[in-house]
């Protein structure tokens, strides 16, 4: 897992974790059959939010390709990384960007190991934040999962 915080001034990059299964899968699930995962992390998140008083995130479709895409990538790569240029098809007037990555056994595991990370759980409560985009795939078992949260 992995967590960058992007803004206008600065960058900055935690260090990568994998908290829950092996790397190298070589099957994917369709993305048409695995649409609750995203709703459920989606829930988690604006839970943990609610929970710490701090206003939920509206999930918005450009934001959530990205992410998508890139869980994609991940696991067809069957690693963690992050998006090369974060910002890059997020649309004009965002102030801050931040995203987390994560691969484990289930959503609920990913969320976990986010939430018990202090750079992770930045991002995951941070008020700055207003939008969110979640990508998920399953590969082999694995969840390999792309948390995007922009700032405008």
């Amino acid at each position: 897992m992995n967590t960058r915080t992007l803004s206008m001034e600065r960058e900055g990059l935690a260090g990568h974790v994998c908290p829950d299964g092996p790397a190298g899968r070589s099957s994917t699930v369709p993305l048409g059959l695995q649409p609750r995962a995203e709703d459920t992390d989606a829930g988690l998140i604006n839970q943990l939010r609610s929970s710490v008083g701090v206003g939920e995130l509206t999930r918005a479709a450009d934001i959530n390709l990205k992410a998508q895409l890139h869980a994609d990538l991940m696991a067809q790569n069957g690693t963690i990384f992050h998006s090369a240029d974060l910002s890059d098809g997020v649309s004009p007037g965002w102030t801050a960007i931040g995203e987390n990555v994560a691969a484990a056994g289930s959503i609920e595991a990913a969320q976990r190991a986010l939430e018990q990370s202090p750079d992770h759980y930045e991002n995951l409560v941070n008020p700055d934040f207003k939008e969110l985009g979640v990508g998920v795939t399953v590969r082999n078992g694995t969840v390999y999962l792309v948390q995007i949260f922009v700032g405008r």
